[in-house]
């Protein structure tokens, strides 16, 4: 992701395609004199301020939603190639047995975005322990139209926190029965 965002910031004067974005950054990292061993899944959300939409690539179970009011007007599907193996970038050195997915695998979508509508970039950890409306309900507090980084970060610190103790409730609850 450190890769996507250095190109995404030293790109000024084409318009960014989240796949080519994604793209990019993973064959700079296939090209590394000593490759980093491992996967990710992979969300690259890229806004249009004149057009007013947002174009993304999403690969796995990381994805984003977008909020308008109180309703979610879209959220990205998680992408499996079976039960917990989410597709994923990986460098694995040609190892038997590991599933490589590609950035040209990533699902691709473009949206019509409205001032004040908040968009919500998260992994599984949020998305499998919180139902829409529970994420939804904890943005109400945030000022739309004049949101404070302060406020953002709140927001987003909550419903991190909200998940884990989601979580952590669930998993107890199952050791109990």
């Amino acid at each position: 992701m450190n890769n996507c965002e250095r190109i995404a910031r030293s790109t000024t004067t084409e318009v960014l395609n989240p796949v080519g974005l994604l793209q990019r950054a993973y064959e700079q990292m296939m090209h590394l004199k000593s490759p980093l061993l491992g996967s990710c899944t992979a969300c690259i959300v890229v806004m249009d301020k004149e057009k007013k939409e947002v174009s993304a690539a999403n690969l796995g179970d990381s994805g984003f939603m977008v909020v308008r009011g109180d309703v979610v007007v879209y959220q990205s599907q998680e992408q499996q190639h079976y039960f917990n193996t989410p597709y994923q970038l990986s460098i694995s050195n040609n190892r038997l047995g590991v599933i490589q997915d590609r950035p040209s695998d990533a699902d691709t979508t473009t949206i019509s975005i409205q001032k004040g509508d908040l968009i919500v970039m998260a992994t599984d950890g949020l998305f499998d322990n919180m139902f829409q409306q529970q994420i939804v309900e904890r943005l109400q507090r945030i000022d739309r139209y004049a949101p404070s980084y302060e406020a953002l970060k709140q927001a987003a610190d909550k419903l991190a926190a909200d998940a884990g103790i989601l979580l952590w409730t669930r998993i107890t609850c199952r050791r109990l029965q």
